[in-house]
């Protein structure tokens, strides 16, 4: 395949994922992962693909603080 496969979720990430996330705060996981599957409506990811969002949702979590410098729990608006 030649990394194509990969070229193209970089393509789909760089011209349709990034422009819809930029700006947003790494700590606003729901709310990032909800932009995510609002791009790829299909429950079976064809158009973006799943891989491509799983990835860019787990960069995000992997970029936000650790966990246990979350502040979490009730009334923090984290589980």
């Amino acid at each position: 395949m030649g990394g194509l496969g990969v070229r193209e979720a970089v393509r789909k990430v760089a011209e349709t994922l990034a422009p819809a996330l930029r700006g947003m705060p790494v700590t606003d996981q729901e709310a990032i992962d909800a932009i995510l599957d609002a791009a790829d409506p299909d429950p079976q990811r064809s158009g973006i693909g799943g891989n491509t969002t799983t990835a860019v949702s787990m960069a995000v979590a992997h970029a936000g603080p650790p966990r246990s410098a979350c502040r979490c729990g009730p009334g923090s608006g984290s589980p």
